[in-house]
């Protein structure tokens, strides 16, 4: 018989030992009476073989039953030391059942920062260049029969963000010249090379911006002064303004940005391959983590 149902007589059952597996000898020794009383409640039945079976009727499935711990207190006469035994088993599942029903106490959680769309929301302060979310991705007319595409991944830089003078935030960047990649190991080489990049010579461009224009709710134009191969030229940036919050990467408080400019390489000096287009243009993806807030 399954462990949630007990030996006993037809008309008289240990309600302890249905719920903790008995003690046939010590329950034999117990006079009838005391300790033990007949099985008719609710949720019970017998079997045909007289033998009390521990059947739930609202369930088919076999389950123990609790025995409330004011009964036990009522009519438990086992020795003191079982006693304590068996309420705290009770005390114990009590709280497991509580804990499984959702009822035990709530942890109380820190608020955090909640993610907006809305510049307006963002919060004010110093911020540092995520470089793991921050590349700007340049293309080129190859002759063209395509579009040459190659990357600038190593960024970093500052800004200064002024939600309430959107005009008065300042934009520092200097991206890597010499990790300029394309994808082609052999190309890379005659990239950074003295005949276009010139990374021996210019290891970093840079851009510092000089004027902010917010034309609308998430747009601004950024201008500021690009210096490229040793020539500094006036660029301005369409700015799209993504979102601001907690985000995944590097924890803290973040903003993220994409922006897109076209510049002529002739006016930076870069005259190498005549063949090829000189309008480059330059798209970038950008996430700041904040450093200190406020201003």
């Amino acid at each position: 018989m399954a462990s949630a149902s007990c030996s006993a007589r037809a008309a008289w059952v240990d309600p302890l030992s249905v719920c903790l597996g008995g003690d046939k000898r010590r329950r034999d020794r117990w006079p009838h009476g005391r300790g033990l009383r007949p099985v008719r409640g609710p949720g019970w039945a017998l079997d045909d073989t007289g033998r009390g079976s521990a059947i739930l009727a609202r369930s088919r499935r076999a389950e123990r039953s609790t025995v409330s711990a004011s009964w036990w207190r009522a009519n438990d006469h086992s020795s003191g030391e079982l006693r304590v035994f068996r309420y705290c088993l009770a005390a114990i599942s009590s709280v497991c059942l509580l804990g499984a029903a959702g009822l035990a106490p709530a942890q109380t959680r820190a608020p955090t920062a909640q993610a907006s769309v809305n510049p307006a929301e963002a919060r004010s302060g110093h911020y540092r260049v995520d470089p793991n979310h921050t590349r700007v991705a340049w293309s080129v007319s190859h002759n063209g029969f395509s579009t040459f595409q190659a990357m600038l991944t190593d960024v970093s830089g500052s800004l200064v963000l002024d939600v309430a003078h959107p005009e008065a935030s300042k934009l520092d960047i200097s991206i890597d010249m010499t990790k300029a990649a394309s994808g082609l190991p052999k190309f890379d080489e005659t990239l950074r090379g003295a005949s276009i990049f010139n990374s021996a010579a210019f290891p970093s461009a840079t851009f510092k911006s000089t004027r902010v224009e917010r034309y609308g709710d998430r747009d601004a134009k950024v201008t500021g002064d690009l210096t490229f191969l040793g020539v500094t030229r006036p660029v301005t940036l369409d700015v799209r303004f993504n979102r601001a919050g907690p985000g995944s990467g590097a924890p803290g408080y973040r903003l993220g940005f994409d922006a897109k400019a076209v510049i002529d390489r002739n006016q930076f000096g870069l005259l190498a391959m005549p063949s090829i287009g000189n309008q480059v243009t330059l798209v970038v993806e950008a996430e700041f983590l904040l450093s200190e807030p406020k201003l």
